[in-house]
């Protein structure tokens, strides 16, 4: 019994340990043929960008290996269904293409936020709500300041992701709104009316 136990052990520690064969694909690049092996301890990533907040779709997509993987996940959805989106996740080869596709779907998640904030001094006109998707449980508002000073600074609202909503309230600076991320808030979506009238 002794020497079983031993074995599955033995066997285990073993396969934690094992390299693993990821995909490689670079920004840019439409077909890569190339595989990378893990080091140990190691992993594959897939890691993707999509942004259409200036009203043309831009997207890129990485993957590959790494040592030190760490996850993230920012997602925005302003007005018109305009959206920046972000993802990087750590995975093993058979499932990469699984998690990659999963995570590219944008789906509604009943949650909605209002199309300004009174905070910022703008008059609200109509009630029109912007709908959120996936993880985005926060409702944001934050002003731009642009790179080029020459453009004037940007009211955003919308859905946003808990961890955009901690990235904006650092004023990071962001390439896919090209600017500083100023006077960010964050608070709790509201539920849609086709939803409470669904509960009631």
């Amino acid at each position: 019994m002794k020497i079983f136990l031993s074995t599955c052990l033995f066997l285990a520690i073993l396969s934690e340990g094992e390299a693993d064969i990821c995909h490689i694909h670079k920004p840019g690049e439409k077909n890569s043929n190339e595989n990378c092996v893990t080091s140990k301890g190691g992993s594959c990533f897939v890691h993707y960008n999509a942004n259409n907040l200036n009203g043309s779709l831009k997207n890129e997509s990485e993957s590959g290996c790494t040592t030190n993987c760490t996850s993230e996940n920012y997602s925005f959805t302003s007005e018109d269904g305009r959206f920046f989106r972000s993802f990087r996740s750590c995975c093993r080869y058979g499932k990469c293409t699984q998690l990659f596709i999963k995570k590219l779907s944008r789906k509604l998640n009943g949650r909605e936020c209002p199309t300004c904030c009174p905070a910022f001094s703008k008059a609200c006109k109509g009630s029109k709500a912007i709908k959120c998707h996936n993880d985005e449980t926060q409702c944001a508002a934050f002003v731009v300041a642009y790179d080029d000073i020459a453009i004037p600074e940007k009211d955003f609202y919308g859905c946003a992701s808990p961890s955009f909503c901690a990235l904006a309230k650092k004023s990071k600076h962001s390439d896919a709104l090209s600017g500083t991320i100023t006077r960010a808030r964050c608070s709790d979506t509201l539920r849609s009316l086709k939803q409470l009238n669904y509960e009631g």
